[in-house]
């Protein structure tokens, strides 16, 4: 692998690898790839967030001369996620590395390194695995410390694989555990869908992303009941914030309103499945609004409830303010403000769930509505 195959394509894309020079310290690029055949066939990270299962190459490269010689060093760092508990971890994978330069008059020398998923480094480290967010971090240190480090977000979003059947029972074994009920009334086939679309007595809300023909999706829905009205609700919107479907049943009722009617939320699954093609995803973090500030990594998010103004944060810097009670408009007023996002890499877009009540006029806040809106997220979150 040679840093000229893989700087011209990165180059041509993106500049996420480069980082400006600092007083007395030397200018650094990190640049990767997905690497097959010598080739360099797709940038590393790639905002579309694809599956990633064929080696990705890096480089540490000087793109300018310099008199010093420099130690470079390309590490991962793994976020692991059980599937049982949904625990998550972070595991520091030992890096690989070698002498870094560029002496005038001289060839640059870089650090190349290619990492095969699922396959074990010259530390007897696997890097990374297919359909698992992690982090590339390129390090740079001479005698005075470390002069550049520089990391990487990538995040894969891969369809869940469909359970295999259990294996036949060998003559003489216990039989197997029995399955996991479906819900009430008949499950959807699809866990999103039966997910969102389970009765509960109170309000909760639930939100996925997904991954949709045509890039992420996300969804969010509840089947509850409000005391005057038994509904289940959902709504699929694109990246952009688009919307895809809604799904709104309004009555759920029994015969005579005595109790749920399951056959007509088991419709209601069904319909939402339908609307989501099949498609299943990562369930959202809920993050209830207040006086404090949300974060994670780079992300933030402060919400104004006085000036009704909700600001999405990239480290200390404003990404965007999103103005919620123009939105509403008059006679409004919001209740709560949830946001929504997965917590694992970086997100490229989270859900706003506004609950809010009509302030005017003679049924002034009887019942409470919602509306929903898909923002964008700064996808670029630095580690430095």
């Amino acid at each position: 692998m040679n840093y000229r195959v893989l700087a011209s394509m990165t180059l041509a894309v993106s500049t996420i690898g480069a980082a400006p020079a600092l007083a007395g310290k030397p200018k650094v690029e990190l640049l990767c790839g997905v690497f097959v055949k010598d080739a360099i066939t797709d940038i590393v990270p790639n905002p579309k967030n694809p599956k990633i299962d064929q080696p990705v190459a890096c480089a540490l490269h000087l793109p300018d001369a310099v008199k010093g010689v420099f130690k470079g060093v390309i590490t991962t760092r793994r976020h692991l996620v059980n599937p049982t508990t949904g625990d998550r971890a972070d595991v520091e994978v030992m890096g690989e590395g070698g002498e870094l330069s560029h002496k005038p008059g001289a060839e640059a020398v870089d650090v190349e390194v290619v990492m095969t998923p699922s396959k074990e480094n010259s530390q007897g480290e696997i890097p990374f695995e297919p359909c698992e967010s992690f982090d590339i971090t390129g390090t740079v240190t001479d005698a005075s410390g470390v002069v550049f480090s520089k990391t990487l977000k990538v995040v894969q979003t891969c369809p869940k694989a469909k359970a295999a059947p259990p294996p036949a029972p060998e003559r003489r074994a216990p039989p197997p555990p029995p399955p996991r009920p479906a819900p009430s009334g008949g499950g959807a086939g699809n866990p999103v869908a039966d997910d969102l679309f389970t009765f509960r007595e109170k309000e909760t809300w639930t939100a996925y992303d997904l991954q949709l023909d045509d890039g992420l999706g996300y969804v969010i829905g509840s089947c509850f009941d409000p005391g005057t009205n038994r509904a289940c609700f959902a709504q699929v919107f694109t990246q952009k914030g688009k919307e895809l479907a809604k799904v709104d049943v309004t009555d759920i009722s029994g015969e005579g309103g005595d109790g749920v009617d399951q056959g007509k939320i088991a419709g209601a699954r069904g319909e939402l499945a339908k609307a989501l093609k099949g498609a299943s995803g990562n369930k959202l973090v809920e993050h209830v609004m207040g006086a404090k500030k949300v974060s994670y990594d780079q992300l933030g998010f402060t919400w104004d409830k006085k000036k009704g103004v909700l600001t999405v944060l990239d480290g200390k810097k404003t990404f965007k303010k999103h103005d919620i009670k123009k939105l509403l408009g008059k006679n409004n007023a919001v209740s709560a403000l949830s946001v929504y996002f997965f917590e694992a890499g970086s997100p490229p877009a989270a859900i706003i769930a506004i609950e809010y009540a009509f302030t005017g006029g003679e049924y002034d806040a009887i019942q409470s509505e919602h509306k929903f809106l898909v923002v964008p997220l700064p996808e670029a979150m630095s580690g430095d």
